[in-house]
C-alpha cells in the first residue's frame, strides 16, 4: 500500500521519482531488431478459432449462429436486401481495367497489363475433372467478393492452368462464407497461412483446408487478424430486430381490429335462451360476402372498433427502415417515401455525395485485394523473377465510374477553370476526363480531323490516279474537277470498307457530300425560324396571359389557350420551304460529286400537295409548341402568384414568363429545320431512285453523338436496313442531325 501511494505522488511530480524498470532498460532499436515483431494485434485465435473480444452480443459470439441471423436479414428483409443491392450496383456497372503503372511504364510492364486484362475480362475459362468446360464472368466474380458486405468476408480460390507457355487464371472459385471454420495463422499471430472450411462439396461433408497463398480474400472493416471482418449487417440488425416485432404487432392488431368486435343489444324482455341464442350468433359471426342473420324487435348489431388514440406502428417501421438504409450511407433512398422524409434536390445530392464516395473507397479495397492477390501471382508465374521491389511494377486493378457523372456539370467546370487559367488542356486532362466519363482512351490515329484528312486525300489520290498525268486534280464536291484529254470525267472511286471504330473515322463517300452549304442552310434556316418564332412570342404571351390571368382561381390549370396563330405557321412554312429546298440541292451535288460531273444548279422544285401539306404539318406543330410552351409557362406563373395570396395580373404574368429563359424556342426551330431539310434529302432520292444503288447512315455533321447514333453511324443497307434519319431514337430529340448518304450507280440506270 505504502509502495502505491509513493508511485501515486511520484505521478503527481510529488517526493522522490520512480520510474518504470523497463523504461530504464530502454535503448534504441537498430539492426536485426528492426525486422521483429514485438506487438501482438489483440485478435484471439485459438487453434483457428477466431473470438471478437469486443463483440457484446452473445448472438454473435459464434459466426454459425451469426451467418443464420444474416442469412435471415438479407433472404427476408426487403430493406435490407434494397440495401444490399443499392452498395452492390454500382460497383458491378462501373468500369474496371488493367493499367500498367502510371509513370513511363516500360513494354515488358505493359505486356503484362495486357495479359492480366485478357485474362479477367476475356473471360476465366475452366475445365473440371470430367473435361466440362465453363466460363466466369467478371461479374460473377464481383458479385461474390460483394459478398463481404453481409458476411463481413468472402474469399475465393485461385484455380490456374498451363495455356502452352502462358499459365492463365482458370477461375476465381466461390467459397461460401457460412463455410469458414478456422484460420490458421503464422506464429506472429496475424499472417493467415490456411483457411479451413466446413463444407459440402457435391455430398460428401468433409473438412477442406485452402493455402492462403491460393486465395484471393475480401473483408469488410477488419480489424486486427479479425479475417471474418464485421458485417454491414452487424449495425443494421438491432433496427431489423425491432421492425420484425413491430411488423408481427402491426398485423395482429389488423387481424383484431380490421373488422371489429361484433357487439349486440339485446331486445328487451328477452329470455336466457335467447341471450345465450345470440351470443353464440356473436362469435360465431364471420364477415363474408353471404353473413348475415335477422334480429327480433328492439335487438340491434354493429361492429365496434378500438377507440383512442392507437400507436402507429407504420411510422415506427419507417423509422426502422430508415435506420437501416443509414448503416449504408443510403438515407437519400428514403426521401419522399414518407410523410416528413422529403427534401431537396439539394440535400438528396449532399447525401448522395457521400455515399458515393463511400462506395468508390470499397471499389478501390476490392480492387487493392485482385491486385495484391491473383494479379501479382499471374505476373510472377509468367515473368519469373522479373518483377518486384528494384524490378519491373506489377500491373494494377482499377475502377472508375463507380459514380454516373454528369457530362455538362463536368463541362462547365471545366470551361471555368480554363477560363479562370487555372487549367491548361493538354493530354493528361484529356486523358483523366475520358476516364472519369467511361469514353474510349485517346487514339491519335484515330481522331476525327485526322481521319477527314486522310478521307479526302485518299479519294484525290485515286481521282488523280484514274485521271491523265497532265489533268489537275482537286477534291471531288467542288464542282471544278479534273477531267481528261477527250472531255470526260473519272469514275468516282468505289466506296472502300472503313473498320469503324470508338472514336469516328468517317466512311470515304462522305468527301462527296457538300458540308459547308449544308452546315450553313440548317444554322441560317435555325436561326430564321427562332427569329419569326421570338418576334411573335410577345403577341403570343399577350394573348395567353390575358386567358390565364380571367380564368378561375380554382382552374387555372384549364384555361383555354388562343388558337393556333395561322400566320405565323404560315411564315414559318416558308422559311421551311427554303431549307427543303436546300435538302433537294445537296442531293443533286452529291450526285454530281460522286460521277465526277459538273453539277447543273438544280432549278427550284415545285412542290407537289403532299409536300406542301408536310412542311405544312411541320410548322402548325412547331408553332403549337411554342404556344403550348408559353401556356404552360404563364399557367405556372399565374399559380405561383395565387400561392403569394397576389392576384394574376395578365401584364404581371407576360413579365414573369418573358424574363425566363426561351432557350427552347432554339431547339423548336432546330427540329423543324432538321425535319424539313430530311424531307427535302429523302424526296431526292426518291426522284432518283433507280440510279441509288445503296444508303450509308452518316453522323457527319454531329460534333456529339450520343449512343444510338454513334451505334448507327457507318451502317450501309437499303430503306429499312439503317435507322431513319434524323434518328427517332437520338437522346439529342430535336438536335439529331444524322443523314442518309446514297451511294450512286456509276452511269445512272442498271448497275
Amino acid at each position: 500500500m505504502k509502495n502505491r501511494f509513493r508511485r501515486m505522488l511520484s505521478a503527481l511530480g510529488v517526493g522522490n521519482v520512480i520510474t518504470d524498470p523497463d523504461s530504464q532498460a530502454w535503448k534504441p532499436t537498430k539492426g536485426q531488431q528492426l525486422t521483429q515483431m514485438f506487438g501482438a494485434s489483440g485478435t484471439l485465435n485459438f487453434q483457428g478459432w477466431l473470438t471478437d473480444l469486443g463483440e457484446y452480443n452473445s448472438d454473435f459470439k459464434i459466426n454459425t449462429a451469426a451467418f443464420q441471423i444474416y442469412e435471415q436479414m438479407r433472404r427476408g428483409d426487403s430493406q435490407v436486401f434494397a440495401l444490399l443491392c443499392t452498395l452492390s450496383l454500382p460497383i458491378l456497372s462501373a468500369r474496371w481495367d488493367v493499367a500498367p503503372p502510371e509513370a513511363q511504364a516500360t513494354a515488358t510492364e505493359k505486356e503484362a497489363a495486357d495479359l492480366v486484362r485478357e485474362n479477367l475480362f476475356g473471360g476465366l475459362e475452366y475445365v473440371s475433372p470430367s473435361g466440362m468446360c465453363t466460363s466466369q464472368s467478371w461479374t460473377d466474380v464481383l458479385r461474390h467478393a460483394l459478398l463481404m458486405l453481409p458476411f463481413g468476408c468472402s474469399a475465393m480460390e485461385e484455380i490456374w492452368e498451363v495455356d502452352g507457355d502462358t499459365i492463365r487464371l482458370a477461375r476465381l472459385a466461390p467459397r461460401m462464407p457460412p463455410t469458414y471454420y478456422r484460420y490458421h495463422v503464422d506464429t506472429d499471430g496475424e499472417t493467415l497461412m490456411v483457411l479451413e472450411q466446413h463444407a459440402y462439396r457435391g455430398s460428401d461433408l468433409e473438412f477442406w483446408k485452402i493455402p492462403a497463398d491460393k486465395l484471393t480474400l475480401f473483408n469488410y472493416q477488419q480489424e486486427g487478424a479479425y479475417f471474418q471482418g464485421r458485417s454491414l449487417l452487424r449495425a443494421a440488425y438491432s433496427p431489423w430486430f425491432y421492425k420484425t416485432v413491430l411488423e408481427k404487432i402491426e398485423a395482429i392488431a389488423a387481424e383484431h381490429n380490421a373488422m371489429g368486435v361484433p357487439t349486440g343489444v339485446l331486445a328487451p324482455d328477452s329470455s336466457v335462451e335467447d341471450r345465450n341464442l345470440f351470443q353464440e350468433m356473436l362469435q360465431k359471426f364471420v364477415v363474408e360476402e353471404g353473413a348475415s342473420f335477422v334480429l327480433p324487435n328492439g335487438a340491434d348489431f354493429k361492429l365496434v372498433g378500438v377507440g383512442g388514440r392507437l400507436f402507429d406502428c407504420g411510422a415506427a417501421i419507417a423509422r426502422k427502415n430508415q435506420e437501416i438504409t443509414r448503416v449504408g450511407l443510403a438515407s437519400f433512398l428514403d426521401l419522399g417515401t414518407t410523410a416528413g422524409s422529403s427534401g431537396s434536390r439539394a440535400l438528396g445530392t449532399t447525401l448522395s455525395d457521400f455515399f458515393y464516395l463511400a462506395e468508390q473507397g470499397l471499389a478501390n479495397a476490392i480492387a487493392w485485394n485482385v491486385t495484391t492477390a491473383c494479379v501479382r501471382r499471374m505476373v510472377d508465374f509468367n515473368y519469373p523473377a522479373k518483377f518486384g521491389r528494384g524490378k519491373q511494377r506489377y500491373p494494377h486493378l482499377t475502377v472508375a465510374n463507380v459514380q454516373s457523372r454528369n457530362i455538362t456539370a463536368i463541362l462547365e467546370y471545366l470551361d471555368k477553370l480554363a477560363g479562370a487559367a487555372l487549367i491548361t488542356p493538354d493530354d493528361g486532362t484529356e486523358d483523366h476526363v475520358r476516364e472519369q466519363l467511361g469514353f474510349p482512351k485517346r487514339d491519335p490515329l484515330t481522331a476525327r480531323v485526322d481521319a477527314q484528312t486522310k478521307v479526302t486525300e485518299t479519294i484525290q489520290a485515286q481521282a488523280t490516279a484514274a485521271a491523265p498525268s497532265a489533268a489537275p486534280a482537286t477534291t471531288p464536291g467542288s464542282g471544278h474537277e479534273a477531267t481528261t484529254a477527250a472531255g470526260k470525267q473519272p469514275a468516282s472511286p468505289a466506296p472502300a470498307p472503313v473498320e469503324h471504330s470508338a472514336v469516328r473515322t468517317g466512311h470515304p463517300m462522305e468527301a462527296h457530300v457538300p458540308r459547308e452549304s449544308i452546315e450553313a442552310a440548317l444554322d441560317g434556316g435555325t436561326a430564321a425560324v427562332a427569329g419569326l418564332l421570338r418576334q411573335k412570342k410577345p403577341e403570343l404571351l399577350r394573348g395567353i396571359a390575358a386567358k390565364v390571368a380571367t380564368a378561375p382561381a380554382r382552374g387555372v390549370h384549364k384555361a383555354a389557350l388562343p388558337p393556333l396563330d395561322g400566320d405565323l405557321s404560315d411564315a414559318v412554312q416558308a422559311k421551311l420551304a427554303d431549307i427543303y429546298q436546300a435538302g433537294r440541292a445537296s442531293i443533286e451535288q452529291e450526285r454530281a460529286s460522286q460521277r465526277a460531273a459538273q453539277p447543273a444548279k438544280p432549278a427550284p422544285v415545285q412542290l407537289d400537295a403532299t409536300g406542301r401539306d408536310a412542311l405544312h404539318l411541320i410548322a402548325d406543330t412547331t408553332v403549337g409548341q411554342v404556344q403550348n410552351q408559353l401556356g404552360a409557362r404563364a399557367k405556372s406563373a399565374a399559380l405561383a402568384a395565387q400561392r403569394g395570396a397576389q392576384p394574376a395580373q395578365a401584364a404581371d404574368i407576360a413579365q414573369d414568363v418573358d424574363g425566363q429563359s426561351d432557350a427552347w424556342v432554339d431547339r423548336a426551330a432546330a427540329d423543324a429545320v432538321h425535319q424539313a431539310f430530311s424531307n427535302g434529302r429523302q424526296d431526292g432520292f426518291a426522284e432518283h431512285r433507280d440510279e441509288i444503288q445503296y444508303f450509308i447512315y452518316s453522323a457527319m455533321l454531329d460534333a456529339n453523338t450520343c449512343d444510338d447514333c454513334a451505334e448507327a453511324d457507318g451502317k450501309e443497307g437499303q430503306e429499312g436496313d439503317i435507322p431513319d434519319a434524323p434518328n427517332p431514337n437520338c437522346q439529342g430529340g430535336g438536335q439529331c442531325r444524322c443523314m442518309w448518304i446514297a451511294i450512286f450507280k456509276p452511269t445512272g440506270g442498271a448497275a
